[in-house]
């Protein structure tokens, strides 16, 4: 009889020990700080033309990627979409949008009117932007960082990138101001497509005009009018290409900026898409 007291015992302290180890597990749990946004593994077609881009979307399962998330590769460029919402207090639509760095440098890609979001008949421009995962490589020590952004760091939390195999990604929520129609209607019934034109990289303080930018920016200028040199010169706060001598009655100004029309550096240093999702609200 106290066999069966002891094993009885033993059974109803070993149950007691589960509930306690699962209750712990569920507060450790509950205390972790909520992740970033993080990319799903996905897998893309790639395409040469904007014509012929695949969205992963389309071509995989849900198992494989959630339902909204959207990878296009185009010119051998990936850009991805995912988590497109609409706020009707702020009036606003906004989606994540990610891309794996071409290189080291600060490439972006809301230049100008470059970055559209489409509903039904209406088209608005990009109003803003937070960032969410961004890799810098510094040009003062040459180091990788990521830099990852929450709600309680608005300035970044910085990590120095050790791993050779990690790819640089930046990842941004970019933000659509929308207007009083739009709203009034019940945008699940809507086509909804985003549109990224092109990425293109801003020079580092130091960078705006080196030989290698101004031997390609001169190449290119030779192909629309001979004659008109460019050479490095003093600009406003650093170094910039300038024009250095012309042909008389050749107005340079407007020559270079046919040329160029976001400006030499930004338009020898740009990969056009465009890639486009359709999303859903």
């Amino acid at each position: 009889m106290n066999n069966m007291k002891k094993v009885l015992f033993l059974s109803i302290s070993m149950v007691l020990m589960c509930f306690t180890a699962v209750g712990c597990q569920k507060n450790e749990a509950a205390a972790e700080p909520e992740a970033l946004p993080a990319i799903p593994n996905r897998q893309v077609t790639f395409a040469d033309s904007p014509e012929n881009a695949v969205s992963a979307h389309d071509s995989e399962s849900s198992e494989i990627n959630p339902p909204d998330v959207q990878t296009v590769v185009v010119n051998g460029q990936s850009f991805s979409a995912w988590d497109f919402k609409v706020d009707r207090d702020t009036k606003q639509a906004s989606v994540v949008v990610s891309f794996d760095l071409p290189s080291n440098a600060d490439w972006m890609f809301n230049l100008r009117e470059g970055v559209r979001l489409t509903i039904g008949s209406e088209t608005f421009l990009i109003s803003g932007g937070g960032p969410i995962l961004v890799y810098v490589r510094s040009p003062r020590d040459g180091l990788l960082r990521k830099i990852s952004f929450d709600n309680n760091s608005a300035g970044g939390v910085a990590e120095v990138v050790t791993d050779p195999q990690e790819i640089p990604v930046r990842i941004e929520r970019i933000y659509f101001d929308l207007s009083d129609q739009v709203l009034e209607n019940d945008l699940t019934g809507q086509p909804v497509k985003l549109v990224i034109d092109s990425l293109f990289l801003r020079p580092y303080e130091g960078q705006e005009c080196d030989e290698e930018y101004l031997a390609r920016a001169q190449a290119r200028l030779d192909e629309v009018q001979k004659g008109i040199v460019l050479a490095c010169g003093s600009g406003d706060f650093s170094q910039e290409i300038v024009v250095q001598q012309k042909p008389a009655g050749i107005d340079a100004d407007a020559v270079i900026a046919s040329v160029f029309p976001n400006g030499i550096f930004v338009d020898l240093n740009m990969i056009n898409g465009p890639w486009e999702f359709i999303l859903q609200p």
